[in-house]
Order: structure tokens, then sequence, then C-alpha cells
């Protein structure tokens, strides 16, 4: 949705810059008609009315393709018409996240299965260490045996003969497969560690890049904002001395042609703001911040990447 509002906005934006192209050439014809100025200003007014009519194709084309895009994760055949009327694009607002939450990044899938493999290889560890030493049990047996011979309808004799008593469990001719067994798991789980420790170094090394991506687009945002601000404020004054008849007419159209740019960087700005943001969600595994319980858990993933 961020992708297909900030299309829509640019789209109104070319549109008036190419509104403005038109008008600029039509000035610069009245003005060769009066011989005021030479017919290379025209040819140059006209080139840059073409050049704003191609610019519309771009984001006439992230529409569809944002429009189909949404469609597709929503699981509709067709875009929805409503979509494709212009709207606002979503803003972030005030944010700011000083620290990468432990917790958060440990809701990470890819480390989430880490560290659910490094738990289960332990247990097969433990088990196969256990299965060097002699162990003690209860067991007990039941067999049932009978005569299809017989064909009297009850039996004198006792068909079942029930067992139950302890059990002793020495590993003796076995014992150097069950060692061999036990080292096995004892690598299983170093290679197992090995892989939690890298799914947490990858995750934290995307959660501090999508971290500086956020930090770097949103100084991109307002330093465009800025320059949006400033260049309205020209706007402004040759619109003044336009109504004062001290300014020309191309003058102002060409004060608006550089507003209106600007405003189009602002919106890809503040989109690109608003995909990183995303970004650092999904790094951080889409999760919710912690609470104050569940920030004094013991160990973090910070911990592991540092170890």
């Amino acid at each position: 949705m961020v992708e297909l509002r900030t299309a829509q906005q640019q789209e109104q934006l070319l549109s008036r810059i190419n509104q403005a192209r038109k008008h600029e050439w039509q000035l610069q014809q009245v003005r060769e008609h009066l011989q005021l100025t030479a017919s290379s200003a025209v040819d140059q007014a006209q080139a840059a009315l073409a050049q704003s009519t191609a610019a519309l194709a771009a984001p006439r084309q992230a529409i569809n393709a944002s429009a189909q895009r949404l469609a597709m994760l929503l699981g509709q055949n067709q875009p929805d018409a409503a979509w494709l009327q212009a709207g606002a694009p979503p803003e972030l607002g005030a944010w700011k996240l000083d620290s990468t939450p432990a917790d958060l990044v440990r809701t990470r899938p890819e480390i989430a299965r880490a560290e659910a493999d490094v738990l289960q290889t332990a247990g097969a560890l433990a088990l196969a260490h256990a299965d060097l030493f002699p162990s003690i049990g209860i067991g007990g047996s039941i067999d049932w045996s009978t005569d299809i011979d017989n064909n009297t309808r009850h039996s004198t004799t006792p068909n079942s003969i029930v067992s139950l008593g302890p059990e002793l469990n020495i590993p003796l001719f076995d014992w150097g497969i069950r060692l061999a067994a036990k080292h096995a798991k004892d690598h299983e789980l170093k290679a197992s560690v090995l892989a939690y420790r890298q799914a947490v170094l990858q995750g934290v090394t995307e959660v501090e890049t999508a971290l500086g991506s956020v930090q770097q687009q949103q100084q991109r945002e307002q330093q465009n904002l800025l320059a949006w601000q400033a260049l309205q404020r020209a706007d402004q004054a040759v619109q003044t001395r336009v109504d004062l008849q001290l300014g020309s007419p191309l003058d102002l159209a060409e004060s608006r042609i550089a507003a209106d740019q600007a405003a189009i960087e602002l919106a890809d700005a503040r989109a690109g703001h608003s995909l990183a943001y995303v970004a650092l969600f999904k790094a951080l595994g889409g999760a919710p911040l912690p609470t104050a319980a569940e920030t004094d858990t013991p160990p973090t993933a910070d911990d592991e990447a540092h170890h």
C-alpha cells in the first residue's frame, strides 16, 4: 500500500508538472510570435513538455504493479477499484528505537528453529550418554498359549504365564557402539550450536543494517522536507511578484515545477522511510515489543553473538 499510494501521489505531481510545461510551451510560442524570443526556446520548451509526458509512464506502471501485487497477497483475481482512487500515503510519524531488544531478534524463525535444534540435540546426547552405564528397571511379560486340538470348552490347564521382576541392563559387548553413538551426538550438538550462533549473527547483522537504513531514510526525509518547504516559500514570493506585475509568468511556471519536483523527492523519501521500517520489522521477526517480564530473560541472542 505504501508503494501504491506513493506512485499515485507522484503521478498527480508529474501531471501538474506536465501542465506547467505545456503552459510554458504555449507562452514561448506567443513570445516567438511577438519576436521576443528565439525559436530555440520554443524547441526547448517542447522538448521539456515531451519529457514530462514520458515521465508519467513510470508512476502509472508502478500503480498497476503495486495494485496487482496487493491483490495477489489478498487472494483476489483483480485489484479493488477503491485502491485505484488516489489517497494520502501512510506516514510513520514519531518513531524511535535506541537499541535492539534481544528478545525481538530471538523471535526470528531461523533463530527459533536453530535454538530448538540445539535443545533437541542436547537431549539426544544426554540419552546417548546415559546408555553407556548400567541401568536397572522393572520389566514384565505375559505369554499366552492355547491348544487348537482341544475340543473341551474349558481347559483344566492354565494358558498364560505372567512374569514381573527387576531388570538389569549392562553394556558389555555393545559398549563400543554406544560410545560411538555418544560421540556422534556430541558432534551433532557442536554443529547445531554453531548453526545457532550463525543464525544469531546473521539476524543481528540484518537488524543492524535495517536500523541504519531507517536512520538514513529518516534523515533523507527531513532534508527533502526542508528543501520542499524552502521552495514553497520561494514559489509564494514569485507568485506575489507576478501578481504585482513585477515578474513573468514563465518565472512562476518554473517556480511551480521546482516545488513539484521537490514534492516528488519528498514523497519518494517518505516511501523509502516507510519501507525501511517494514524491512526492520521483518528483520526483527515481526515480533511485538517485549514486556517488562520478558526483558528479564537470562539467555539472549546478543549474548550468543558475543560468545
